[in-house]
């Protein structure tokens, strides 16, 4: 088997086939080398095969998040100069002259046993066009080549030993680059199989793992999260999960507990679209131990720290993080190249790496606020307030010089004012006489569950307190 889905259960014959007949439409559709044809959908089994087939015949990816707005969908459309249109997503249907087929009529499309013919790759040839979330502008299209995503397979390969017997969760969405190359990629490079929960929830996904005997999870930090929530938590069987991994926003310490609790071991990455995504994971060994990090960088990839002037941080000293390696993308689609001479890619995080190579993450450069002289990120305070009585959300914001803290209650009860304020006193000290509370019904994010800020942001200006 290479994808399981309820009861749907596809071979890898059945795969290859599937690819097969893809390709030879979009050929005769006239797609060829370097076109770039756009998937928008959510994870459906024939998903990863518009994929291979794209590639097959040279062409280029370009996966479009199903939550993403219409009017971004048509953006990237446009960017991208796409010159076909998969669409898995009910009911979309954005405006635009690009040819669109459905992927359901796409997969039933008769195998001809059309093999595309062989060809020479590059290794630098574009296979994936991954636009970024947009948080701080318009999404920009990370160019990853051939090499790029390979050589993020093999390191997954070598970091998390995939092999034909595991059965990897399939819950993060294929149309980012942490859904296809954490797990993904990886487990169907070593023939074993992918699995997807027919409903992305808590209970869905211990249905799954129970079901398909999941060997090797992977999902974000909200997902997981609604996985201990569910009220099957407790009696749900884990003991096939070998290993886990969490990555793609604020991992706090007990989510991390809740799994080893049950004898999960969930390896804290860092990573992102432009590295394929991952740049870094926790050992086995350091899941317990390295909780508050997230790991070293992955065998060919190098990750520095440095100061506003560009000077390296000492050990333990906060600074941007830069990245090298293999799987690092060259830049962005139709803009200039950020990489420096030497290779270095600014990632726009903002952490710290200590004597022994350990990577903590902080938060965005870019969502510093400045209260005086003194920056504070949001994350901390939003890692400090998670798990307390009563929020179900929060997030941070500078507003006029005061730091705005808006949180979202919880159904399952009363938020306390109290715990809450001495919690920001906690963590801000004498900054937290600058702060202020507002509870909101909800916190804006993008498809990729990321707080738009400046969006929150002007909210609170037309309803917070002067």
């Amino acid at each position: 088997m290479a994808v399981v889905a309820g009861d749907i259960r596809r071979s890898y014959l059945e795969l290859a086939a599937e690819v097969r007949a893809i390709a030879s439409h979009l050929k005769r559709f006239g797609v060829g080398p370097g076109d770039r044809v756009a998937f928008h959908g959510r994870n459906d089994p024939s998903a990863p095969s518009t994929l291979f087939a794209a590639a097959a015949i040279g062409a280029v990816w370009v996966p479009i998040h199903p939550a993403r707005p219409e009017d971004e969908v048509v953006q990237i459309l446009e960017d991208a100069e796409a010159a076909f249109l998969i669409r898995a997503e009910p009911g979309s249907d954005p405006p635009t002259d690009v040819p669109t087929i459905d992927l359901a009529e796409l997969a039933l499309l008769p195998d001809r046993g059309d093999t595309p013919p062989p060809r020479d790759v590059d290794p630098a040839n574009l296979v994936i066009l991954a636009y970024t979330s947009g948080t701080t502008g318009a999404p920009k299209g990370v160019m990853l080549s051939e090499a790029n995503v390979l050589w993020n397979v093999i390191q997954m390969l070598a970091v998390c030993a995939f092999g034909p017997r595991d059965v990897s969760l399939a819950a993060t969405p294929f149309t980012r680059m942490g859904g296809l190359g954490v797990t993904v990629l990886p487990t169907l490079f070593a023939g074993g199989a992918i699995a997807i929960p027919e409903a992305v929830d808590g209970p869905g996904v211990l249905e799954t793992i129970e079901r398909e005997g999941v060997t090797v999870l992977f999902a974000n930090p909200g997902l997981l999260e609604a996985v201990v929530r569910s009220p099957r938590w407790a009696a749900a069987v884990l003991s096939s999960v070998r290993t886990g991994v969490v990555g793609g926003g604020l991992v706090p310490t007990p989510l991390l507990r809740a799994y080893l609790d049950r004898g999960v071991n969930l390896r804290h990455g860092y990573g992102l679209t432009e590295a394929a995504p991952v740049v870094s994971m926790l050992e086995e060994s350091d899941a317990s131990t390295h909780a508050d990090t997230v790991g070293r960088p992955l065998p060919f990839v190098e990750v520095r720290a440095t100061r506003a002037d560009g000077s390296v941080s000492a050990p333990g000293e906060l600074g941007e993080w830069w990245i090298r390696g293999p799987n690092v993308t060259a830049g962005y689609w139709r803009h200039p190249s950020v990489r420096d001479a030497d290779g270095w890619f600014p990632t726009g995080d903002i952490g710290t790496i200590d004597e022994d190579g350990y990577l903590t993450i902080l938060d965005r450069a870019s969502s510093a606020m400045r209260i005086g002289d003194a920056s504070v990120y949001p994350a901390t305070i939003e890692r400090a307030l998670y798990g307390l009585p009563g929020i179900a959300d929060a997030a941070a914001v500078g507003l006029d010089g005061r730091i705005v803290v808006a949180i979202v209650g919880s159904d399952d009860g009363q938020p306390r004012t109290k715990e809450v304020s001495e919690t920001l006193s906690a963590v801000l000290g004498p900054l937290a006489q600058t702060s202020e509370i507002e509870w909101v019904g909800s916190i804006p994010r993008n498809a990729a569950g990321k707080v738009l800020r400046a969006e929150l942001r002007e909210w609170l200006e037309q309803h917070s307190r002067p």
